[in-house]
């Protein structure tokens, strides 16, 4: 594996090493039958030029696997002294307790820009886009569309989400929460009004992401859920907290499917009676 690993390495840190384009981030796509040691190959290049990145991490996903552990193992490479937390309320999962952490870990590390992002979008199979969090990821491509497999988007402190985000059909969780404000400017405040990098609408074409199972939209400027959302029949957990939706619209009580509705911390004072149709709400 001699000659691959080389070309590898040249492409990752080869001639533009030391430069400011060698300090750009680079990403390659090993593909081929199960067997071939694709995994091999990777660990090769990565024990060979590990050592000129502040920050590394080499795991394995499987399809289906478990999440948590995934984003541990990452925590305890990248940080070895940083202890794996369990998550502690229902409203804050493990995995985005750990994906806080490695985010903050890595935020004055280099970070992925505009032009990198379109580069990750030849990646047809990536199933997960986790932590595109900062300024340096300021819109979505239109090359997104390309990833058909992608499962899981988390972009946190968005200015806006394109509508072209309805043609990613296999996505199932969708999460474009802003950053949390004070809870006692909080109490002040009847209005929230965030920075402008905080997503203020959220398009209409989400209604046609058919597989999505998880929305959630906390800290945001969102004031209003289209009505065509109705349409996410496999739609499971609905977080609309510490937004300004003051309403509801009827279509929401077509997501027969829906578990989690939470709504904390809004001005809504009433509910639509068609909620009263969702057989699979929990108190």
């Amino acid at each position: 594996m001699v000659e691959p690993r080389d070309e590898l390495i040249q492409h990752l840190v080869g001639e533009d090493e030391g430069t400011a384009a060698g300090l750009q981030l680079k990403t390659t796509f090993i593909h081929g039958p199960v067997g071939m040691g694709k995994t091999t190959l990777a660990n090769l290049v990565y024990e060979a030029i590990g050592d000129k990145f502040q920050s590394r991490a080499f795991v394995s996903l499987t399809r289906g696997g478990n999440m948590s552990e995934v984003l541990a193992r990452i925590l305890q490479e990248v940080s070895p002294s940083s202890s794996v937390p369990l998550a502690g309320t229902e409203a804050v999962t493990e995995e985005e307790l750990l994906m806080d952490i490695i985010s903050n870990f890595l935020k004055d590390r280099r970070s992925l820009r505009d032009h990198r992002l379109k580069e990750i979008c030849d990646l047809v199979r990536l199933r997960h886009l986790l932590g595109l969090k900062g300024d340096r990821v300021t819109e979505l491509p239109p090359e997104i569309v390309r990833l058909r497999c992608l499962d899981t988007f988390i972009r946190k402190l968005f200015a806006q989400l394109p509508g072209f985000i309805g043609k990613l059909q296999q996505l199932k969780t969708l999460d474009v929460r802003g950053m949390a404000i004070d809870v006692e400017e909080l109490q002040t405040r009847r209005t929230l009004t965030k920075s402008s990098t905080c997503i203020k609408e959220l398009p209409k074409e989400t209604g046609a992401l058919q597989q999505l199972q998880t929305l959630r939209m906390r800290y945001t400027d969102i004031n209003e859920l289209p009505k065509e959302n109705g349409s996410l029949q496999q739609l499971e957990t609905l977080d609309m907290s510490y937004t300004p939706i003051t309403v509801l619209p009827k279509e929401i009580g077509k997501l027969q499917k829906l578990k989690t509705l939470d709504i904390f911390w809004t001005p809504m004072t009433a509910l639509p009676r068609e909620i009263g149709s969702l057989q699979q709400l929990e108190c």
